[in-house]
């Protein structure tokens, strides 16, 4: 079996503003959130829609933990919060680390938010507070804080989204048939943002698998940004997702009627966790015609930690 890791973060700014100047009269700065248990089972459970469409303020000031599933005493359950935009960026964190985040902003109209905000979320949903992707209590410069909203005041919330991914080759060592292999999981693609690029929608665990000849192992190498000559997908079959897990497992299979020498397999996903990786097999594995060749992969999300 192989791993494919990834991990995400989350950041909040909360800006008030005068509804008649303009003028800015709390800006929080950016403060950490804690993506909750239903986000990242959400990541498996769903498809097709957006996880942080709407954002959620709120008056409580308890901390927040991962079985929240939104703010605890709302003030506007982000019926009014329309997200206008993503921007994307790419990071190199250092030589083995580099996070790709999404950004996007909810815009609160005048009268929408009124009172003392002291926690926030984000969320799938726009009428109720049930499925919160991440909740935070309000802090500026690093301290706890709580802002005032009057019913003239707007309000704007930016929420950054980050995924992370070890740039480094992850080596192991599998036996298959009785000759032993050095099985090597890189990412690759990572001069090409478009695979990599954060972004607000469910994801769809794999979305394809693809083997490799030998001949085109090039494809797979260390830096590479393209594949050759990808051959006939894999038969993929994906395992009842157990809740609270945060991880996925792949059986993939090539079946028998072909003789070949497979180089590695190609991996890819999309949505939130979206990107490509190469399993390189040393030496290649040598497959008759009369065998089947059966490769499990488990693929893994959760929270960074620094």
């Amino acid at each position: 079996m192989s791993e494919v890791n990834l991990k995400l973060a989350g950041k909040f700014r909360l800006m008030v503003r005068d509804g008649v100047t303009n003028e800015i009269k709390t800006d929080t700065g950016w403060f950490d959130n804690l993506i909750t248990n239903n986000g990242l089972n959400f990541l498996a459970t769903n498809s097709g829609s957006s996880f942080i469409s709407y954002c959620s303020l709120g008056s409580n000031n308890t901390p927040p933990v991962g079985t929240d599933v939104g703010v605890l005493t709302p003030i506007s359950t982000g019926g009014n919060a329309a997200t206008t935009g993503y921007t994307r960026t790419r990071v190199d964190v250092n030589s083995n680390l580099t996070y790709w985040s999404t950004t996007c902003r909810y815009n609160f109209s005048a009268g929408a938010v009124v009172g003392t905000v002291r926690e926030i979320a984000v969320t799938n949903h726009s009428s109720n507070n049930t499925s919160a992707f991440s909740r935070a209590l309000l802090k500026a410069g690093g301290i706890p804080a709580e802002v005032v909203v009057t019913a003239t005041d707007l309000v704007s919330v930016d929420y950054e989204l980050r995924c992370y991914v070890n740039t480094s080759d992850v080596v192991t060592n599998v036996t298959i048939s009785g000759t032993p292999y050095t099985v090597t999981v890189r990412p690759i693609y990572l001069n090409d943002n478009k695979p990599w690029t954060a972004q607000g929608g469910a994801f769809s665990m794999v979305s394809g698998l693809d083997y490799v000849l030998s001949v085109n192992s090039a494809g797979l190498a260390s830096g590479s940004n393209s594949v050759v000559a990808a051959a006939t997908s894999l038969t993929i079959t994906k395992q009842a997702y157990v809740l609270n897990s945060f991880e996925t497992v792949i059986n993939c299979s090539i079946s028998n009627g072909t003789a070949m020498d497979i180089a590695g397999i190609f991996m890819r996903s999309e949505g939130c966790l979206q990107g490509k990786w190469a399993i390189v097999f040393t030496p290649s594995i040598t497959k008759s015609v009369n065998q089947k060749l059966n490769f499990v992969v488990k693929y893994k999300w959760g929270r960074y930690v620094p």
